[in-house]
Parts: structure tokens; C-alpha cells; sequence
């Protein structure tokens, strides 16, 4: 019944491969594997919803590497179908979609096989299900699920090209690559530079900070006559409340000062002698000390029975023991001789010099041990990266992780550095926001061969030596600034008690009188005394002048009046 069932469905297969979709990161896991088919029966296309099963098996069929769901293994039929919709014979679907009901993830490890099969159950839903045969081989493209786990950036071989360059173990950007960003999301403004700073934060602060500084061309705008007589008024009044030079000269410094005559107000404890009694040296005590050494000592008549000359002579002599070394710890002087490498514990060791000291049994059996410089050959199975011809089983590794370089891998890289293998590429913001690791302020002058960080360290350095153009405040000796440039240009440097009679001033002095022998002209009125010449003789009687009289004579000329 199911062999005639099978022979009606006649089921052909006539459109069956098996591609990649566009997988978003490689080597992610789960992969999806794009399959379209056409099912035909009794010679017509089937329309409708379709039951099918999946599986990924061995040349044989008795192995299973994948299948859409469990417990299919060593090549049965899976548990649960999947519904698909055929329209004209036509479907479609992503193997390891796991969005379809009943459809498992495909990791990329069931593809690590030389010869995979995809094999197909269907059921049109009244015949029940049958496999398709034959099972349908998978052409080369599907391995590239495999061949992505060998094209990441740590394994690749070759040279890079574009904003980064070099191999994979010595990869190079390059100062122009880097400086020839563009400040994307430049925006000026002040502020102090710390190590957390990015370029793009740190070259931001240094422009602002910039702005706010003063040079000589800004600081001759800002200064005149009158912001100059009121800082000179503000010195003077600072002046006063300084020390005057003589007082100053007769007061002792706080380092190291030297005192004349007698010094007075000071204590013994001030000086951290508060234990010591003035005393004079004859009149000193024996102290507690002192008599614990004395007592220590022999008494002179205990020492009479003690030596005789006799013996005496024959001790060493102070000098000749001073000549001697101790047996502890003894430090010996000039060339030390009779003794040998077995004395110190070094009997077994050969006076040779690092230089010519031969390989030891121990150091030849670890170097034997090793592979040489120059043509190696290896034993067992040897990882890693490799260029160049390969001998030994090198020849037998045929799976795509020993066939990759840097000028072969496919895709685009992703992070700091994008783009293709033949055109990396590094974002400006990339670059710019790079935290200033290692920052420390320091004054200096930009060079070409300066890194980004120095170059900001200098800036940095540089804007602090330079003043605000808001109240600055100056030290040393200013320099470069002429009068004209504070307003002064017509000003001279004279001292005031040197300072010549102005053209205004010799104007106003022309018209005054001199204090010796003054000659006036016109009417002069007012008190005089002594001899009057000129027509002040028609004016000298009583008669002749108005007003009121002060002093002891008051009233007017005609009425006159001394109070009693």
C-alpha cells in the first residue's frame, strides 16, 4: 500500500538547492540555510498547505547532522512537521528558522562534514508521509557557514588595506590617518582637561579655554589714562600697608636666622632642653647612669691583683688587634687570598665568565626540545596561523580554517574598524572619542612628530601660561607694550621733579603777576600797603571809595564806626 502510495505521489523535485541568506554576523549561531523545492503529483502541481520534514544526513543516509526536529537520528524520520505553503508546486523556506513552528536551530558545526545530504519527508495530507528520494546533495556555498568561523580577524593572514593597514599580528594606523579626521561634533567650550577626556572633549575645551586669553594686540584695547591712574592709586594704597625696608632689614628671617646681643624670652623648653638644669660642668652631678657605668669598673685595688707585667706581655698588643678581623660578620680590605671556591660552597663551579660559560646538560635537554629558527620540522599536529609552503599533514588539513588570509576573507569587519578587507575604514567619532589615556598637562612646541595626546598635553600646558583676557594678573617684568598702546603716546618719561613748564601751563603763568615788584595794569583794587605808583593817586582819598570797612573801623565812608 505505501510503495503504491509512493508511486502515485510521483513526487519530483525539481528545483531542490540550498543557498545562504544574508547573515547578519558570521559565525553567529543559529545560521539559516535558504532551501526552494517543487512538488509534482500525479503529474500536477500541488496546491495547497504541505506537510514537510527535514534532515541533514551522511552520504549513506545512517547518520544525522541536523533535522528539524527531534528524535530524528542515524537518518529516520523526524517527529514533528512543518506547514508549508506550496503554491504551483513552489515553496520556500529557511532551514533553522526557529521563528517556524517545529524548525530547530542549524549550528554551523552539522556542515562540518565532506559530504552532506538534505533528505525530505512529505505528506500532501492523505497519503500519509513518504521520503523523497534521491536525497539531494549540497553543493559548496552552504560550507561557507563553516568556512566563517575561520575568517574572523584572529585568524586571517595577509595585509590589510585602507585606514588600517599591516597583517593581522602588526596591524598600522597610520598619523595622517588619524590627525585627518575631521572634528565631527566639534563644539567649542571651556573647561579643565583630565585623562577621562576624549580628543574631540579635550580639543573642545582647548579652543574655549583659547578664547578667553589675552594677547598683546587685545591687552593695548583694553587699558587708558584713567584704568591706569586708578591702578596706580590702588598700588599706592596697597604700598602703605606694607613693612618698610628698614624695619624690615632689622627683623630676623624664619630660616636660619642669626640673632646679635641678648636674646631674650625664650625657655630651655622651647628649645627641648625643659630637662636640663643650668648647671656649669665642674659643678655637674654624677648622674644615675654615669654611676651604673662606674660601678661597672674595677677598683684599683681590685686591678692590682689582677695583671702582673709579666703577663701582660704576652697579650696583643690594642694596635695589632685592631689589625685583626672579626669572626663575625668580619669586612675584609685590599686582595683576600687563601681561600678557595670549596671554602665559599661553590666547589663545583668553574671560574668562567658569562660570556664563554658552555651549555649545561639541563639547558641542551630544554633546547632539544624546541623547534629551530630556520626550517623547522614539526611532530604531531601543529595550530596556528601560517603562511608560506607547508609540509608533513599540512596537506590533509583541506577543512576551510587552514585556507584563509587577510587578501581572501569575504564580509565586512565591524566595530572600530568597518568596511571591507581591500577598504577599512576608521569614523572620525571613532578616533575623537577615544578616552585621553596616559593625559598629563605639559607646556611645549607641536611637532610633526608628536602624538594626538602630547599635542593636546602641550596645548593644555601652553593655555595655562597665558592670561584671561578678563582681569589679568601679570608676574615679572611685562615687556613689549609701549605708551601708546595704553593711551599714553604723547606721555614722556621725565620724573615728576624733572617734568618741563607745559605750553597751557606757561599760558595761565603769563598771566600772573610776579610776587617781587608785580606791575599791574587796568584798575587794581583791594588792600595795599607800602609805596603805590601809577593812577593810584587819583584814588587815595577818603572820599573816593565805596563800600563797608571791616576790622576795628566798620561802616561805610561816609559813616564810619569803632565799637566800644
Amino acid at each position: 500500500m505505501i510503495a503504491r502510495t509512493h508511486s502515485a505521489l510521483r513526487i519530483l523535485l525539481l528545483v531542490s538547492v540550498a543557498i545562504f541568506g544574508q547573515i547578519v554576523t558570521q559565525a553567529a549561531v543559529p545560521q539559516l540555510l535558504n532551501h526552494q523545492g517543487r512538488v509534482v503529483v500525479n503529474g500536477v502541481n500541488f496546491e495547497g498547505i504541505g506537510q514537510f520534514k527535514f534532515a541533514l544526513v551522511s552520504a549513506t543516509g545512517n547518520a544525522t547532522y541536523w533535522s528539524n526536529s527531534a528524535p530524528g537520528s542515524s537518518g529516520t524520520e523526524p517527529g514533528a512537521a512543518i506547514a508549508l505553503s506550496v503554491s504551483k508546486g513552489l515553496y520556500a523556506v529557511l532551514l533553522g528558522d526557529t521563528s517556524i513552528a517545529n524548525m530547530a536551530s542549524l549550528p554551523s558545526s552539522c556542515l562540518d562534514q565532506g559530504d552532506v545530504r538534505l533528505r525530505i519527508w512529505f505528506n500532501d495530507g492523505s497519503r500519509g508521509f513518504q521520503q523523497l528520494a534521491p536525497d539531494q546533495r549540497l553543493a559548496a556555498v552552504p560550507f561557507a557557514l563553516l568556512a566563517a568561523k575561520s575568517e574572523t580577524a584572529a585568524g586571517f593572514e595577509g595585509a590589510l588595506a585602507g585606514d588600517v593597514t599591516g597583517p593581522q599580528g602588526n596591524t598600522t594606523i597610520s598619523a595622517a590617518t588619524v590627525t585627518g579626521k575631521p572634528l565631527t561634533g566639534y563644539l567649542s567650550g571651556a573647561g579643565t582637561i583630565s585623562a577621562s577626556d576624549t580628543i574631540l572633549s579635550a580639543i573642545n575645551k582647548l579652543n574655549g579655554n583659547d578664547e578667553r586669553k589675552a594677547d598683546v594686540t587685545a591687552l593695548a584695547a583694553k587699558a587708558d589714562a584713567v584704568a591706569l591712574d586708578a591702578a596706580k592709586t590702588e598700588l599706592r594704597t596697597a604700598l602703605a600697608t606694607k613693612a618698610d625696608v628698614t624695619a624690615l632689614d632689622a627683623k630676623a628671617p624664619l630660616a636660619s636666622p642669626t640673632f646679635t646681643g641678648t636674646v631674650g624670652g625664650i625657655t630651655k623648653s622651647m628649645v627641648g632642653l625643659g630637662n636640663v638644669t643650668n648647671t656649669s660642668d665642674a659643678d655637674k652631678p654624677v648622674s644615675s647612669a654615669h654611676l651604673a657605668a662606674l660601678n661597672a669598673k674595677a677598683d684599683l685595688t681590685a686591678l692590682a691583683l689582677k695583671a702582673d707585667v709579666t703577663a701582660l706581655a704576652t697579650k696583643a698588643d690594642v694596635t695589632a688587634l685592631d689589625a685583626k678581623a672579626p669572626l663575625a660578620s668580619p669586612t675584609f680590605t685590599g686582595t683576600v687570598g687563601g681561600i678557595t671556591a670549596s671554602m665559599v660552597g661553590l666547589g663545583n663551579v668553574t671560574n668562567t665568565s658569562d660570556a664563554n660559560k658552555p651549555v649545561s646538560t639541563a639547558q641542551q635537554t630544554a633546547l632539544d626540545l624546541k623547534a629551530p629558527l630556520a626550517s623547522p620540522t614539526f611532530t604531531g599536529t601543529v595550530t596556528g596561523s601560517f603562511s608560506g609552503p607547508l609540509s608533513g599533514n599540512a596537506t590533509t588539513a583541506t577543512s576551510a580554517t587552514t585556507a584563509t588570509s587577510a587578501t581572501s576573507f569575504s564580509g565586512s569587519l565591524a566595530g572600530d574598524v568597518t568596511g571591507t578587507q581591500a577598504a577599512t575604514a576608521i569614523a572620525a567619532t571613532t578616533v575623537t572619542g577615544k578616552a585621553l589615556t596616559g593625559y598629563a598637562s605639559a607646556a611645549g612646541t607641536i611637532t610633526t612628530a608628536d602624538t594626538i595626546l602630547t599635542a593636546i598635553n602641550k596645548l593644555n600646558g601652553n593655555d595655562a601660561l597665558k592670561a584671561p583676557l578678563a582681569s589679568p594678573t601679570f608676574t615679572g617684568t611685562v615687556s613689549g607694550i609701549t605708551a601708546s598702546m595704553v593711551g599714553l603716546g604723547n606721555v614722556t618719561n621725565t620724573s615728576d621733579a624733572n617734568k618741563p613748564v607745559s605750553t597751557a601751563q606757561q599760558t595761565a603763568l603769563d598771566l600772573k603777576a610776579p610776587l617781587a615788584s608785580p606791575t599791574f595794569t587796568g584798575t587794581v583794587t583791594g588792600s595795599f600797603s607800602g609805596p603805590l605808583t601809577g593812577n593810584a593817586t587819583t584814588a587815595t582819598s577818603a572820599t573816593s571809595f565805596s563800600g563797608s570797612l571791616a576790622g576795628d573801623v566798620t561802616g561805610t565812608q561816609a559813616a564810619t564806626a569803632i565799637a566800644a
